[in-house]
């Protein structure tokens, strides 16, 4: 717990750290603004909940960064900086956006009559689970982007592609019919189940890739020049 606590105290030496949370403050904004604004004739969309997923991954890159000086390189902290640490951290901001998506888009549901009132409300429930996958294909991909980053890049791209087809309005409902029968209730427990699969992949995949070297591809100028120092 204590290497833990210094782990996020260390997130104020990562690298542009005004720049990460600027961009973080701006997905998140914009994926609250988006979902307030959301039309009916769109409540299937989840270009909001995509927004505050990537909001809620951001703070994985502070700490990656701060994982990379030499001080680190030969404290006791690394191991956990580069396994265990960023996989906490950012199971838990996601889940508090993916929590603020939730929120908002319940009351929309409810405000239209409620999860079975009409195809607008189902397609919006739906979104729900949409919403969990993309953030739980996120969160894998930063468990992977970091020492294998073309693979990577490969995994995000079908993932995105296939999420975004499927939160799409026209095919939500063919491809979620699962979710028909199912209270809203038990389509936002999905949802916080498939984060937290996530979550468990992405510590799974950085332990096994935990002594593979940092891939430069991955990596910004500033992160290549603070490996160096």
């Amino acid at each position: 717990m204590k290497n833990f606590v210094k782990s996020i105290k260390m997130l104020r030496y990562g690298l542009q750290v005004k720049m990460q949370l600027i961009l973080t403050l701006a997905f998140f904004v914009l994926g609250i603004v988006f979902e307030l604004t959301m039309s009916r004739v769109d409540s299937g969309s989840i270009i909001s909940g995509l927004y505050l997923a990537i909001s809620g991954v951001y703070v994985f890159q502070l700490m990656m960064s701060s994982s990379v000086s030499t001080l680190v390189q030969t404290s006791s902290l690394k191991r956990g900086l580069q396994t265990v640490h960023p996989v906490i951290f950012t199971t838990l901001t996601t889940l508090l956006t993916y929590t603020i998506f939730v929120c908002i888009r319940v009351v929309r549901i409810n405000k239209m009559g409620g999860k079975d009132f009409d195809e607008s409300t189902l397609n919006a429930s739906k979104g729900i689970i949409a919403v969990g996958l993309m953030a739980a294909l996120l969160l894998v991909y930063m468990g992977i982007c970091y020492k294998l980053f073309i693979v990577s890049i490969v995994i995000l791209c079908i993932g995105v592609v296939a999420i975004m087809l499927m939160g799409n309005i026209s095919l939500v409902s063919r491809v979620f019919d699962f979710a028909n029968d199912m209270s809203l209730t038990s389509i936002i427990a999905l949802g916080y189940g498939c984060i937290i699969v996530g979550g468990l992949l992405c510590r799974l995949f950085m332990g096994l890739l935990y002594r593979r070297s940092i891939d430069m591809l991955a990596v910004r100028t500033a992160l290549r020049q603070a490996s160096l120092k």
